[in-house]
């Protein structure tokens, strides 16, 4: 116990402290500086997300292994080696969350400290940092939960975490009890941190003392700074996308001949299938409870809403241990066998992922209001034909955002996958860790690919529908 405490609380602390350096410098200089490619780099920075941290160790493993390019100069299967892989490839949420706060600044505000002779270094120190504290704590926050929710690179690398102790003690020793405890004990964790960034958030607020916000204007570099902050760019999209892409695409052409047969069509046909049920479900339920607690004014109506929010922040692991237990019950009680069925799996992932679904169409709601639907009731019109005809051709965008957000989840998911899916059912995440465990690494590039081209695929999509709305 006192190891996956200990694990735990090292792995997050500074995997979420790098995360925060990397993702805020790279926001830093995309906003307040001018340089050489930097609108492809606004793109790029974001890219490693496409990754899943467990394929991204499973790379890297192998990069550092003896037979890797890098002949086992360094030994990564280890907590630093975790921390280098969370560090790395969570870093895009500080940078997104941060990048999106400091273009909001005004420019009175650089131009005022610059008058009083400050330099840019006192600037981004004694100015710009504590007034990011709110983006940096939520996207910290967000880093940590990730890190909490964690399993296949723990699993990989050896680290005796939370996810693994959940793991070893329900599936290797068969102990549910200790398992739960476990789980609770997670839970109460992941309520710390939501508990703390939400205290934070309460008492740091910032705002304007008037309406005139100037934009910020970038700053020309010196040719050596320019090159300076363009080096650190490349290293980090190297490191990030470039390595690990082309690792993958390594594995896959020596593989391809093995994989591209009828299994593999098949395996991919299944997670397919079983993805995007599970997503139009969830947004379907998504869309009621959103659409309900606007209409609805009442409180059970909002209680709904902050519950279904939250799944997000609940470990995969303890979701999966907590609707496993209840078919459990039902099936002891009833006599029939719901635990070893679908229906465990897709509610888990319903429980998970209904807050990606109702945070996007709530925000979609919270736009256009209620004039319009409150206009076609006074004619007459029903709540049903009111919501087909009105709400849903103005927040059509939205709901396929929140689509294809649930869908890029569900796809990756592994620590939920793995304790729920039936009896001899795998998907492309699971695949993916079964050929690294039966040292079959190779194997697992195609899997792999097919989870990465997906999820970039998604970011692309999201990156030019923010574009959109920005112009």
């Amino acid at each position: 116990m006192f190891d996956y405490i200990k694990n735990t609380f090292i792995l997050s602390l500074f995997s979420s402290l790098f995360s925060a350096i990397i993702g805020y410098t790279l926001a830093y200089f995309t906003v307040f500086y001018d340089f050489r490619y930097r609108k492809l780099f606004d793109i790029l920075f974001i890219l490693p997300l496409a990754i899943p941290t467990y394929i991204a160790g499973y790379v890297y493993g192998e990069l550092f292994s003896f037979t890797g390019l890098f002949k086992g100069k360094i030994d990564i299967m280890n907590i630093y080696g975790g921390i280098f892989i969370f560090s790395i490839f969570l870093a895009p949420y500080v940078y997104i969350i941060s990048k999106s706060y400091l273009s909001k600044i005004s420019s009175n505000i650089i131009e005022n400290a610059k008058i009083l002779g400050k330099n840019d270094l006192h600037i981004f120190l004694n100015v710009l940092l504590p007034m990011s504290r709110i983006a940096l704590v939520s996207s910290v926050s967000l880093v940590t939960l990730e890190i909490i929710n964690a399993y296949g690179v723990v699993k990989y690398f050896g680290i005796n975490t939370f996810s693994i102790g959940i793991f070893r003690t329900w599936f290797s020793l068969g102990d549910s009890n200790s398992a739960i405890k476990l789980a609770a004990f997670l839970m109460f964790t992941t309520f710390i941190v939501l508990s703390l960034e939400k205290n934070f958030r309460k008492h740091k607020n910032y705002s304007y003392i008037n309406s005139k916000i100037k934009s910020i204007k970038r700053k020309k570099l010196s040719k050596s700074h320019e090159f300076i902050i363009t080096i650190f760019s490349l290293l980090y999209i190297i490191i990030g996308f470039i390595f690990p892409i082309i690792q993958l695409v390594y594995f896959s052409m020596l593989t391809y001949k093995m994989m591209l047969n009828y299994e593999t069509f098949l395996l991919i046909f299944k997670t397919f299938i079983l993805t995007a049920i599970s997503s139009l479900i969830t947004l379907i339920i998504a869309l009621i409870i959103s659409n309900n607690a606007r209409l609805s004014k009442n409180k059970f109506s909002g209680i709904l809403a902050r519950i279904s929010s939250i799944g997000y922040s609940i470990p995969g692991a303890v979701i999966a241990i907590g609707v496993l237990m209840l078919f459990i019950t039902i099936d002891n009680f009833f006599d029939t066998y719901f635990s070893m069925s679908f229906i465990v799996l897709i509610l888990a992932y319903i429980i998970r992922f209904l807050g990606v679904g109702y945070n996007t169409i709530n925000t979609s709601f919270l736009k256009i209001g209620l004039k319009f639907h409150e206009s076609a009731r006074t004619l007459g019109k029903s709540k049903i034909y009111t919501f087909f005809k009105i709400d849903f051709p103005m927040i059509k965008s939205s709901i396929f955002s929140a689509y294809i957000l649930i869908f890029i989840e569900i796809i990756k998911e592994l620590p939920l996958t793995l304790i729920l899916r039936p009896f001899n059912f795998d998907t492309l995440s699971t695949i993916t860790k079964k050929y690294v465990e039966d040292e079959m690494i190779y194997h697992s590039g195609i899997p792999s690919l097919i989870i990465v081209f997906i999820c970039f695929l998604g970011i692309i999509y999201f990156n030019i529908l923010n574009k959109n709305r920005r112009n």
